[in-house]
């Protein structure tokens, strides 16, 4: 596998070059696909992330408003993290609003990228060492689930055993994250 510099990729996107499109698909979906679908999203769901992520990329590029000290890379996971996360929060009744991309974009040029995607991946390596009940509490929480509706979906006998596995859980989660030296250079 190689790796495709920022500047073939940024040139290859304004060009709208195949080969770069497919070089995107195959190294930086997976890692989408897998945010997504833990996420209780479907396969359809993560593509359609990374191509609005690409779509959002390419007016920024296209309109000279691109932070080229940002990697592609970075601004597609960051991008298609909050997109679904937007759209997470959207869902509760489910009819989602699919026009507001761009507000929720706009605010991340106000964030360091680096920082942001840095919290994200640890969050990420050590969530997967979670239990999978762990997994599911903490998913729900996120997804603003109430206590008995978790109890309710995980069998827990009630919302405060709920409650006492979810403050475990994220414990658990903090515990591990800590213990990365990566932890210690975003708190300083």
């Amino acid at each position: 596998m190689f790796d495709l510099p920022d500047k073939k990729i940024i040139t290859g996107i304004l060009k709208k070059d195949p080969f770069v499109f497919k070089y995107i698909y195959n190294h930086y979906f997976p890692v989408i696909r897998k945010m997504v679908l833990l996420n209780s999203g479907s396969e359809q769901d993560a593509e359609d992330m990374l191509q609005e992520s690409l779509f959002i990329l390419y007016n920024k590029i296209k309109n000279k408003i691109f932070d080229t000290s940002i990697s592609p890379k970075s601004f597609i996971y960051i991008t298609c993290f909050f997109l679904w996360k937007n759209i997470l929060r959207n869902r509760k009744g489910e009819l989602q609003n699919m026009k507001n991309y761009s507000m929720c974009i706009d605010n991340l040029e106000l964030m360091d990228y680096k920082d942001v995607l840095s919290r994200e991946y640890l969050y990420y390596l050590y969530f997967d060492r979670l239990s999978k009940i762990c997994q599911k509490i903490l998913t729900l929480y996120v997804n603003e689930y109430s206590m008995e509706e978790i109890a309710r979906l995980t069998e827990f006998g009630s919302a405060k055993q709920t409650h006492n596995k979810k403050i475990y859980c994220q414990k658990q989660l903090a515990g591990m994250i800590k213990k990365n030296p990566l932890y210690c250079e975003l708190t300083i």
